[in-house]
């Protein structure tokens, strides 16, 4: 991966280590296509196991813009509207739709990297950070 590609990824969320960003070589004409990564809980096995109890699986998509069923996004996120949206983001609307298709995807795991293993929080964080650039702490 390009150091100027990973240059390009945002944090949004320190839970999920969710990063996104603009996946401007995908895009044609007018379509915005936005790349995320997040971690996935696939499993709680708090009865067996402690101190970290879950187990994660890394999700990874290509949101195209153009094939998201806005509406329904936005109903599932209780916005009334694309325009409130905006007056809430500005800016980074489309972003913002883009992330939550992204996580109803990932909550329905359908996104999921399959040839990774099941990992702890830290090893997912580890290796979300390893291939976006993030901060390792």
């Amino acid at each position: 991966m390009s150091r100027d590609r990973k240059a390009n990824w945002v944090k949004t969320d320190d839970d999920s280590v969710q990063y996104r960003r603009e996946a401007v070589e995908l895009e044609q004409g007018q379509e915005k296509v936005v790349e995320l990564y997040q971690l996935q809980i696939v499993c709680d096995i708090t009865k067996v196991s402690e101190p970290d109890p879950k187990i994660y699986a890394i999700a990874h998509d290509f949101v195209y813009l153009s094939e998201v069923d806005v509406q329904s996004v936005l109903e599932s996120y209780g916005y009334e509207s694309i325009e409130e949206l905006r007056r809430t983001y500005g800016d980074d609307a489309e972003m913002i739709l883009a992330e939550c298709q992204f996580e109803l995807d990932s909550g329905c795991l359908e996104n999921l990297m399959h040839r990774t293993p099941l990992m702890t929080w830290e090893q997912g964080r580890k290796a979300i950070e390893a291939m976006t650039g993030g901060i390792h702490g």
